[in-house]
C-alpha cells in the first residue's frame, strides 16, 4: 500500500507539463481538427455518428484544445522570458514565429477567397488584418487575433507569476475577465457575438503564466488538483446546467468557464498518462504534431474552408463524401505544414539574416 502511494505521489508532480508539451500541443491540435469535421453538417448530422458518445461526447468539445494551446503558450511566454531578453529581443521573437506562418498561409487564403473568387479588396484587407474577426466576427484565425494583444501584454502577465501576492492578482484576473465579459455580453452583444470565442479565453492564457514557475521548479503535485481535473473533466453539463437555473451567467460565458477548467485539467491529466504509458511511438506520434502545431491549425484552417468555398453544396453531400474530402483536408495540411516547417528557418533567414540569430524557448 505505501509502495502504490509513493509511485502515485511519484507521478504527481508539475514539471511533467513541461516534460509533455510538444505532445500536449500535438494532442490539442488534432483534437482541434476532428472538432471542425462538424462544420462538413452531414457528418454530425449522421444518427450513428450523433448517437455516438465517442463524436458527440467528445470530437465536439475539441475546442478544449485551443484552452489547452492558450494555457502552454501562457507557460511558454514564462519561459521565454526567463531567459531576460530585452522588450525588442522578446517581441521580434514572438512575432517573427507567430505572424510568419500566418502571413504565408492567410495572405495566401485571403487573396484566394477576397480576390480571385470576387474582387473585394476592402474585404481582403479587413480579413487579412484581422479587424473582420473584432467587427464582423469573421473568426477563420481568430486565434492570431488574440494572440497579439497576449504577446504585447506578455511582460504584465510575466509580472504577475513573480509577484508575493499572485494569489490574489490572479483572483483579481479571474473576475476582471469575468466582469469584462458580462459587459461585452450585456453592453455590446454583437460585439460580444462576435468575438467571444477569444474574450472569454484570456484568463487561460493567464493562468498559464501564473502557474509556470511552478511547472518550471517541478514542483510536488498535490493530490486534489487531481480530483479537480476529474471533475472538471466531468461536469461538461453541470455549469450551463446552473447558469440557465439561476439567470446569473449568459449560457456562452458559462461553456466557455467549462472550456477553461477542462483544458487546464487535461494539461494536468495527460502528461500523467504519458508518463505512465512510457509509449515511445506514441510520444513521438503527438511530438510530431506539437511540432507543426502552429502550422497545422492554419493551413488546415485555410484549406476546409477553401473546400467549403469552392464546393458550396457540400452541404448536401453524403456523409462518407464528407469523411473523404475532409480526410484530404487534412492530409494536405498536414504534408502542407511539414514542408511549410522545414522550410521556415530558411525563409526567416532570408528575411532577418542581419538580426543575429539567439536560440529562442519553448515556442508556440
Amino acid at each position: 500500500m505505501e509502495d502504490s502511494q509513493r509511485q502515485t505521489a511519484s507521478l504527481l508532480h508539475w514539471g511533467l507539463v513541461s516534460q509533455y508539451r510538444s505532445q500536449l500541443f500535438g494532442f490539442a491540435i488534432l483534437w482541434i481538427m476532428c472538432m471542425h469535421s462538424r462544420e462538413f453538417t452531414p457528418i454530425p448530422d449522421n444518427p450513428l455518428l450523433s448517437q455516438s458518445l465517442l463524436y458527440d461526447g467528445i470530437i465536439l468539445v475539441g475546442g478544449v484544445g485551443v484552452d489547452m494551446f492558450l494555457f502552454l503558450s501562457g507557460i511558454g511566454l514564462y519561459y521565454a522570458l526567463e531567459k531576460r531578453p530585452t522588450l525588442k529581443q522578446f517581441y521580434f521573437r514572438r512575432f517573427k514565429r507567430l505572424l510568419i506562418p500566418y502571413c504565408v498561409i492567410g495572405t495566401a487564403f485571403w487573396v484566394f477567397k477576397d480576390l480571385c473568387l470576387v474582387w473585394k479588396p476592402i474585404r481582403f484587407l479587413a480579413n487579412l488584418s484581422l479587424l473582420s474577426f473584432f467587427v464582423k466576427g469573421n473568426g477563420l484565425f481568430w486565434y492570431i487575433a488574440l494572440m497579439i494583444p497576449l504577446y504585447l501584454a506578455a511582460p504584465w502577465f510575466y509580472r504577475l507569476s513573480k509577484e508575493r501576492c499572485r494569489k490574489a492578482l490572479l483572483a483579481v484576473a479571474f473576475f476582471g475577465c469575468l466582469a469584462l465579459n458580462y459587459f461585452f455580453a450585456y453592453c455590446t452583444p454583437t460585439f460580444f457575438e462576435n468575438s467571444e470565442k477569444a474574450l472569454t479565453r484570456v484568463f487561460i492564457f493567464i493562468l498559464g503564466c501564473y502557474f509556470a514557475p511552478v511547472v518550471a521548479q517541478d514542483r510536488p503535485m498535490s493530490r486534489k488538483w487531481g480530483f479537480f481535473c476529474l471533475l472538471a473533466l466531468t461536469c461538461h453539463d453541470l455549469l450551463p446546467a446552473l447558469a440557465r437555473a439561476s439567470g446569473l451567467m449568459p449560457d456562452t460565458i458559462a461553456r466557455r468557464l467549462w472550456h477553461n477548467a477542462a483544458g487546464f485539467a487535461l494539461c494536468i491529466l495527460l502528461p500523467v498518462l504519458l508518463e505512465v504509458l512510457q509509449s515511445d511511438r506514441l510520444n513521438r506520434f503527438l511530438g510530431f504534431f506539437g511540432a507543426i502545431s502552429l502550422e497545422l491549425y492554419l493551413s488546415h484552417m485555410a484549406f476546409k474552408s477553401a473546400v467549403k468555398a469552392l464546393f458550396p453544396e457540400f452541404v448536401h453531400w453524403s456523409t462518407l463524401h464528407c469523411v473523404l474530402v475532409y480526410g484530404g483536408v487534412l492530409i494536405a495540411a498536414v504534408w502542407f505544414s511539414v514542408l511549410f516547417h522545414q522550410a521556415q528557418p530558411k525563409l526567416e533567414s532570408y528575411l532577418f539574416h542581419h538580426i543575429p540569430k539567439k536560440k529562442g524557448a519553448f515556442l508556440l
